[in-house]
């Protein structure tokens, strides 16, 4: 995990800072709309983690990052 002092949006690939973990930031929000539904089981600060680091991995192999 990344030490800031905000947690980052839930929304892979996104490291705005929001003001509470496992929330989308407020770009996200406008960006992505009614695709993003409230609910669901909330990830813990590691599973976001792991995700991101795979995300992260693919973007690198297909020359985005």
């Amino acid at each position: 995990m990344r030490d800031t002092l905000f947690p980052s949006c839930v929304i892979p690939g996104c490291s705005n800072p929001v003001s509470r973990s496992n929330e989308p930031c407020g770009q996200c929000k406008t960006a992505f709309g009614e695709y993003l539904r409230p609910g669901g089981e909330e990830l813990t600060d590691e599973q976001i983690e792991e995700r991101d680091t795979a995300v992260r991995q693919t973007y690198e192999r297909r020359g985005f990052a």
